[in-house]
């Protein structure tokens, strides 16, 4: 088998060609090192802006702790319910803990439950009957279930990186404290007693445990990642997509109407949107199931569409915004918008706000962190702000379909004046290209015609007022041109009268 072809010392073609060596290189070396250079500078820039934006969301987030708050609601009425809404509202207010609020108006958990679920993060409830259950066990020595006590509620689907690290561990360690506090007041108080015969001593030592019970359960534990991953690999197809249309579309700004352009990009992306959205909403459905355990609520053919539409807004949006950045960007700087839009985003779904500095606040604007909020709603229920998400979204694609109408125009006023090239490098850089002539040089050309036309037709017309014949032999015999198309003769003696 002849394996020549796949030689490293030559190839056919080779014969012509010269050595990287070869002194007729180095311009284009030198040339080539200094753009590479300059790209590294640039990379630079963009890693630090990236991981500082990404880091700065996680710094220190505990400080932030008190930014959410939690409940304490008594149902039980007794000096059970007294004393630990006493204890609980006795908590250090730190930086680093959640704020405790008292709050009222409930008579079953099943209320409390469902006011969480939309309103908060979470609630420590004492149980109905409480205080009743522990007198019995105390004085009469009946059967005592110390976990009827008091209820944990947590609202996991509301922002599950946050319930995880901070609202149910305060949740817990609540419960946990007041449970020795009570347990040692409790001790202490019947050392001074008699002790009966009929005492439930569980019930002395160990009186106040809990159950928890999740408001708005997201029913899988990559919930915390969910509209993370669903929000990164919809962003980086929407960037190939991009940069390919971007690189390919040369012509068509060189050819095709402005207006017949614009409606062009907002059909092509709104198809990308819902295209990456479906294979989304897909990829969700196939891991979850339409009844992946018993919490979660049902995957239902509505919730399908509501997951598919909530991710096409934001795809749409992202798509949008990012194609405006790279109509306007050459090549070498379109690794910017993308990392700082791929970082804030990415970001606006693992992070909090509310335990993230007060610039990060730009989270609630994101298309990620509202379509995210939707998606999370229509798998766990938690914390319903639909409407004002949905309006958030509609609202960044209007401004981003408006804005691309305007940088539409403007890359294909620099296309056909010759400002930019196909690849978006613009004229003055090394790598610069393009068929089409520079306009400042089509108005010299034209000017530089006019100019030398118009000394030609005044050499002719010279020429046609003043030209004569040698003088011959007669004197008589002269010649007069005229220019003129008329009835004028001296040789013939005529006038025009």
């Amino acid at each position: 088998m002849n394996l020549s072809i796949f030689s490293l010392r030559a190839q056919p073609e080779d014969a012509d060609r010269i050595s990287f060596k070869d002194s007729n290189l180095k311009p284009t070396v030198k040339r080539s090192m200094w753009a590479y250079l300059e790209l590294a500078l640039i990379s630079t820039g963009m890693i630090w802006t990236g991981l500082p934006l990404f880091f700065g969301s996680m710094y220190r987030r505990s400080v932030h702790a008190n930014n959410l708050e939690l409940y304490v609601v008594d149902l039980d009425g007794g000096y059970i319910g007294s004393n630990v809404t006493r204890m609980i509202m006795d908590i250090p207010i730190t930086q680093t803990t959640p704020l405790w609020h008292e709050q009222s108006g409930f008579d079953t958990v099943d209320e409390v439950k469902d006011w969480v679920r939309i309103n908060t993060w979470g609630a420590l409830v004492i149980n109905p009957g409480a205080s009743k259950r522990l007198d019995d066990a105390l004085n009469n020595g009946a059967d005592y279930d110390a976990t009827q006590a008091l209820t944990v509620i947590p609202s996991s689907g509301r922002h599950p990186v946050a319930e995880m690290l901070f609202v149910e561990s305060s949740l817990t360690s609540a419960a946990y404290s007041v449970n020795q506090q009570f347990a040692l007041a409790q001790v202490n108080s019947y050392n001074s007693l008699e002790p009966s015969s009929e005492l439930n001593y569980a019930a002395l030592f160990n009186p106040l445990l809990y159950t928890t019970t999740d408001a708005s359960p997201s029913g899988f534990s990559n919930a915390a990642v969910l509209t993370t991953f669903a929000t990164l690999t919809c962003v980086l197809c929407t960037i190939a997509f991009a940069i390919l249309w971007k690189l390919t579309t040369f012509s068509f700004f060189q050819r095709v109407r402005f207006r017949d352009l614009y409606i062009m990009w907002l059909v092509i992306f709104l198809g990308l949107a819902l295209f990456l959205s479906l294979n989304i909403s897909f990829a969700i459905l196939a891991y979850r199931g339409p009844n992946y355990n018993d919490l979660a609520l049902t995957y239902t053919g509505a919730t399908f569409f509501k997951i598919w539409f909530a991710i096409a807004a934001e795809a749409l949006a992202l798509g949008l915004w990012l194609f405006n950045w790279f109509l306007f960007l050459p090549p070498h700087f379109l690794a910017w918008p993308s990392i700082a839009t791929v970082i804030t985003d990415v970001v606006s779904c693992m992070g909090c706000p509310e335990l993230a500095p007060k610039f990060y606040s730009i989270m609630y604007a994101t298309p990620a962190y509202n379509a995210g909020h939707i998606v999370m709603y229509v798998v766990s229920g938690a914390y319903p702000e639909n409407g004002k998400c949905a309006g958030i979204l509609i609202a960044e694609i209007v401004a981003t379909g408006l804005a691309l109408s305007v940088s539409i125009w403007f890359r294909q006023f620099f296309i056909l004046r010759g400002i930019t090239d196909a690849h978006g490098f613009y004229r003055g850089y090394i790598y610069f290209h393009s068929t089409v002539p520079y306009y400042k040089d089509v108005a010299a050309n034209a000017n530089g015609q006019i100019e030398s036309g118009n000394l030609q037709n005044e050499s002719t017309l010279s020429a046609n007022h003043y030209s004569y014949q040698n003088p011959s032999s007669d004197p008589n015999d002269i010649e007069i041109s005229d220019c003129d198309s008329d009835n004028v003769s001296l040789r013939a003696g005529n006038l025009g009268v």
